[in-house]
């Protein structure tokens, strides 16, 4: 047990960066999202495709004006997070809105450095697009005292909640 406490605690001391996706990166991250995404309450009942991540990540590697994917990566540039959006004109303006989709970091690298940076990188590319709204969610239900506090100290204000109707319980009745 202690020598995998020491090895968390080297890990997360080791150095982080943020950078775009590559393409060496996108079996990885589909291999996350694939596997991550499906435990998360807010996309329960999605059928995950991995097909569909790959086709947008291989079709969107070199457009970041309305997707956007960043890696944390380590030292070694091996992915241990990330965070993917998307920025849309409006249906009733010509104003554009911003949106997180998904932001995750293996176990052993969450850290609050970490996390911000990936929350930073968001928010920037957000306002690179002269976004009026950068949405920031937080639906998984694990840590919601911590990440409200995080999303108010980088700057983002909770506006109401979010309800899903749960079609999936409709269909087994």
């Amino acid at each position: 047990m202690a020598s995998s406490l020491s090895q968390t605690t080297s890990l997360r001391s080791e150095k982080t960066r943020v950078r775009r996706y590559a393409e060496s990166d996108i079996p990885g991250i589909v291999e996350i999202c694939s596997r991550e995404i499906p435990k998360l309450p807010n996309y329960r009942g999605v059928v995950v495709d991995s097909g569909r991540i790959k086709y947008m990540l291989d079709n969107n590697i070199n457009n970041d004006g309305y997707f956007m994917v960043f890696v944390l990566v380590n030292e070694r540039e091996e992915v241990v997070g990330g965070i993917g959006a998307y920025c849309v004109t409006m249906a009733f303006s010509w104003d554009r809105a911003c949106n997180d989709m998904f932001m995750f970091i293996l176990p052993e690298w969450r850290t609050l450095p970490n996390a911000i940076k990936l929350i930073r990188a968001y928010r920037d590319w957000a306002l690179a697009r002269k976004a009026i709204i950068i949405g920031a969610s937080y639906t998984s239900g694990w840590n919601d005292v911590g990440m409200d506090k995080l999303l108010k100290l980088m700057g983002f204000t909770p506006i109401g909640k979010m309800y899903h109707y749960r079609v999936d319980q409709q269909r087994s009745k």
